[in-house]
């Protein structure tokens, strides 16, 4: 008796972010899929970006963390779901700690794209949930969690943040993922799941 192997392609739907973020509208819109161009994107505060989301509301660039689990850096995200909620610490969670060594070299991931954020007239740091539309696959070339933790802190001088940055740096990307985690039905913007099945 033998199996045969088929497989299903499209974009994800649900399934686990990495990394616990989420990624504004504004810059997916603003740097999309132009090339190896990178860019930073802030969570201190201090972002220079807004935008119109869903609605023509404005939103906030940059990003956020989510709302996670104690003991692994990911999250599960559904962009079905009207809300998720983002991490009431604004600071960078440790149980993400030990994955960063490998994020140097595997370092194109799947993270979720907010086009709607609430309150919707509250400032950047008294958003409390995000409304998810999309995966995008981001390649991630440095980033910084820390003023003072050289242990969170890769290739991404001041020169290249400002006073007081803290961010990532990477650039938007077209992908193809074989994670099994993630389910298909999502719009697409240039993340794409492969998935075998017996």
């Amino acid at each position: 008796m033998t199996a045969t192997a088929s497989a299903a392609w499209g974009s994800p739907i649900k399934g686990n972010a990495i990394l616990p973020i989420a990624l504004s509208q504004c810059e997916f819109t603003q740097y999309g899929f132009r090339g190896n161009t990178e860019f930073v994107m802030r969570y201190d505060g201090a972002q220079d970006t807004t935008c119109n989301g869903r609605g023509g509301a404005e939103i906030a660039g940059g990003f956020y963390w989510l709302k996670h689990s104690s003991t692994v850096c990911s999250t599960f995200v559904d962009i079905t779901l009207a809300q998720t909620p983002r991490d009431p610490s604004p600071a960078f969670p440790d149980i993400c700690r030990a994955s960063l060594p490998a994020l140097k070299t595997a370092n194109t991931v799947l993270l979720p794209v907010y086009d709607l954020d609430s309150p919707s007239n509250a400032v950047y740091t008294k958003k409390t949930a995000f409304s998810l539309y999309t995966f995008a696959a981001f390649k991630i070339t440095g980033w910084k969690f820390s003023q003072t933790d050289p242990s969170l802190q890769w290739n991404l001088p001041a020169s290249q943040c400002g006073t007081g940055c803290l961010g990532i740096k990477g650039y938007f990307t077209q992908f193809v993922s074989v994670d099994s985690s993630f389910e298909l039905g999502g719009p697409a913007n240039g993340a794409t799941v492969v998935k075998l099945t017996l």
